[in-house]
């Protein structure tokens, strides 16, 4: 640096000379700052591209961890995607195999169609207790059987595999029913109809809607109207059947003239004859549904395990 110096002032070129220097020390002393702190925004970000690579090679892999790592999280919701839908499909089932058992058990209502058919089989078998006005404590007799058993099936639930428990019922409600097509007079018939076949009827009545709730917890509501309402449409549907296998030309009762004093009007017995017909043809249609509820009918699992983590050991 020259510094002009004029009539030997030599003093000012002093101050002139010092004032320079300060100058050129302290835009040195800003520059080695920024450099300082350069250097520093690299080394730290030296440092955590160093982290994040170690870190890759702790989880075993190198750059290409991270993709792998989207990979395995989109496989995941991919797979808990597909098991919600598996399960819901499984709860879908559950629900057929509900209605297919609920439109064996509301066939109690079927009484209303049959029963003058029946009085009229076992006036024939000679049996004088089949009236028109006994006929009636069927059906009181089957509603009281009913309630009286209604909670068997949420009991047994608890303490027996559903499969178990849905074959069981089954068995007792066709095994009823067949016996009562057997019988030779009225009121053994009563005691399978309305007593026996309504026990079987409590046994998987509550068990087909509480598994079908595990699956729907959030509809409960609507579950238990498709089901239920399967109950109502079982005695609706097979009243037809029952109506085309022992009265298929559609005849009209009327008192017979056989000498028994009877003032009922009863069915011929061409027609009667064909009770026993008539309920072993519904029991192969109540078998296949009962085989249906059996196959589909299931617990959903993680309600299982819920409620064995809060039952007490």
């Amino acid at each position: 640096m020259l510094i002009k110096v004029r009539g030997g002032d030599v003093s000012s070129a002093h101050k002139q000379l010092g004032y320079q220097v300060n100058k050129a020390a302290k835009g040195n002393n800003q520059q080695s700052n920024v450099e300082e702190q350069v250097n520093g925004m690299e080394g730290q970000y030296t440092n955590h591209q160093e982290t994040e690579f170690g870190t890759a090679i702790l989880r075993g892999g190198g750059p290409s961890s991270r993709e792998a790592a989207r990979d395995n999280d989109a496989s995941t919701e991919s797979g808990n995607d597909g098991n919600k839908e598996k399960s819901k499909f499984r709860g879908y089932l559950c629900v057929i195999g509900g209605m297919c058992i609920h439109l064996f058990c509301g066939n109690q209502y079927l009484w209303g169609n049959i029963a003058n058919y029946v009085v009229s089989y076992y006036h024939y078998q000679g049996d004088p207790n089949a009236t028109s006005k006994i006929s009636f404590v069927v059906k009181p007799i089957s509603t009281c059987a009913t309630i009286a058993f209604a909670s068997l099936g949420s009991f047994l639930i608890k303490r027996f595999r559903i499969r178990v428990l849905m074959t069981a019922g089954s068995i007792v409600m066709l095994s009823s029913v067949f016996m009562a097509s057997c019988v030779k007079t009225w009121w053994p018939f009563v005691i399978f109809y309305a007593v026996l076949y309504p026990m079987g009827v409590g046994m998987v009545y509550w068990p087909a809607i509480i598994c079908s709730w595990e699956w729907f917890p959030e509809r409960k509501g609507l579950i238990s109207g498709l089901i239920v309402g399967a109950y109502g449409l079982g005695a609706f549907i097979f009243s037809f059947v029952s109506t085309a296998v022992v009265n298929p030309n559609n005849q009209s009762p009327a008192v017979p003239m056989d000498g028994s004093g009877t003032t009922d009007k009863l069915f011929s017995k061409e027609v009667s004859d064909r009770v026993p017909t008539m309920f072993r043809v519904c029991l192969i249609c109540w078998a296949a549904l009962c085989f249906a509820a059996i196959c589909l009918v299931s617990r959903n699992p993680e309600f299982v395990k819920k409620e064995e983590a809060k039952t007490p050991e």
